[in-house]
């Protein structure tokens, strides 16, 4: 590794590495799910080593992000910028609701961070000794050393370091480590966060636990004089410095984001992927006993954006916008649970499984999250979508003719004994029972509900 910062020949290759290895998805030989496969074993082995190592420059994140997001969805130029701009929900963990694609820029930020963690756990190595003769990193401790004029390793080291020290809590032990007030010794954050008042007028404010406590008194002195309020909050400061047990052991971090009190790349990466919002049905789509595929396909769908005709506008014009069953327009809603043929086909299934399913896509997304107890259920409904979204897809793209909807009934019915495979063996019983109704219903037009007679 240089010393220097890394020019743009230098990172070009990795990144043409990549893009090479993704080449083979231009003749959309792989399906969603495969290549979602690809896109992880991808980012997960060859850009590792370098992430981390150093701050990986954002054009090269850039072009890579936006590659990944073509060869995903398609190859068509017009639609970089919208892929771009979702890229974030794609990376997001499947809990959160995204694809579990990793983020490159959280990922490189994470595995540096873990430079943190051996720096604390090797105290006599030689590496961290130099770190502290060349940039004073022991005074007090990593978090307050200064990048400027540094290597690009310790600049990308300090950028991790400052986030992940929302992650650490100071165990007290000779107090020479770990500031008194803007170091996080006590609850949840800082004394400084939690007594701003007193902290701006406090001259000391970047000094040690041992330098300002002494066993009885708090050292500090202030820019001018208090009222009786703030004097009250100066008088809660000291009595939880009074908490202070020094050991003649040095101060220790503690990780606050595992059980387990030491730093790891994956807990960091789950907190700074979060975006705030955790949706309630997509993630539960990972855990449904079907294939792969027809995860990835409801993953879509939860987030409308299955290519219906009115999504379709978005990228390109489309002269005829209706549904193929019937003269209305298509949308999601309307394909999957409006459309008289789905409408007809969540009747037959609401018999079967005695249950009322499909009247919207919540009747359906609910069921997901206890998927342990409405298993069957799950997998009877993610078929019925499934089958729709193909017989769909053969009438637009293959010429097939409608006949009637006893195709769908057979077309949900074979994929059911395709997938009885997946079925847990106390739920076979019922599944079979079941999947037999469904092709009596299939072989026996004339009691479908809503025909003419």
């Amino acid at each position: 590794m240089h010393y220097e910062k890394l020019s743009r020949e230098d990172i070009q290759p990795l990144v043409d590495k990549m893009l090479k290895k993704m080449a083979g998805w231009s003749g959309r030989l792989l399906s969603y799910a495969g290549k979602l496969v690809l896109i992880k074993s991808c980012l997960a082995s060859i850009p590792v080593y370098l992430l981390s190592f150093i701050k990986f420059p954002k054009w090269a994140i850039r072009v890579i992000h936006s590659h990944l997001g073509n060869c995903l969805w398609d190859d068509s130029p017009t639609s970089r910028k919208f892929h771009l701009a979702n890229w974030e929900s794609v990376s997001m963990m499947k809990e959160y609701g995204g694809l579990g694609v990793p983020n490159l820029r959280d990922l490189n930020l994470c595995l540096l961070a873990s430079w943190v963690k051996m720096y604390n756990l090797d105290g006599d190595k030689m590496w961290r000794q130099f770190l502290d003769f060349k940039y004073n990193t022991d005074r007090p401790n990593i978090f307050y050393s200064s990048s400027s004029g540094a290597s690009e390793f310790f600049k990308g080291l300090m950028r991790a370091a400052a986030v992940a020290k929302m992650g650490y809590r100071w165990h007290i032990g000779n107090g020479k480590k770990c500031k008194f007030w803007e170091d996080n010794w006590l609850g949840t954050s800082s004394l400084a966060i939690q007594y701003w008042e007193i902290y701006v007028l406090i001259n000391e404010k970047d000094a040690t636990v041992a330098s300002l406590w002494d066993g009885v008194d708090l050292k500090c002195t202030f820019r001018r004089c208090v009222d009786g309020r703030l004097y009250n909050l100066w008088l809660e400061v000291v009595q939880l410095a009074s908490t202070i047990s020094f050991t003649d052991e040095e101060d220790s971090l503690i990780w606050q984001f595992n059980s387990h009190g030491i730093y790891s790349s994956q807990s960091l990466y789950k907190v700074i992927n979060f975006r705030g919002i955790s949706p309630v049905f997509v993630p539960a789509v990972w855990a449904l006993k079907v294939p792969p595929r027809v995860q990835f396909f409801l993953w879509l769908l939860s987030k409308n954006k299955v290519l219906t005709r009115d999504n379709l506008s978005f990228r390109k014009k489309i002269q005829d916008s209706t549904c193929l069953f019937c003269s209305e327009a298509e949308t999601v809603n309307h394909l999957f649970f409006n459309c008289v043929v789905a409408k007809q086909l969540w009747s037959i299934l609401s018999e079967i499984l005695n249950r009322q399913v499909g009247t919207d896509f919540v009747s359906v997304g609910t069921m997901w999250i206890s998927n342990r107890k409405f298993i069957v259920e799950n997998v009877f409904c993610a078929a019925a979508l499934w089958g729709l979204w193909k017989l769909r897809n053969s009438l637009c793209f293959q010429g097939a003719l409608w006949v009637d909807v006893r195709v769908l009934f057979m077309k949900v019915k074979a994929m059911l004994q395709n997938w009885s495979a997946l079925c847990p063996k106390e739920k076979v019983p019922e599944f079979l029972d079941h999947m037999n109704k469904l092709g009596s219903f299939a072989s026996s037009p004339h009691r479908l509900p809503g025909l003419v007679e």
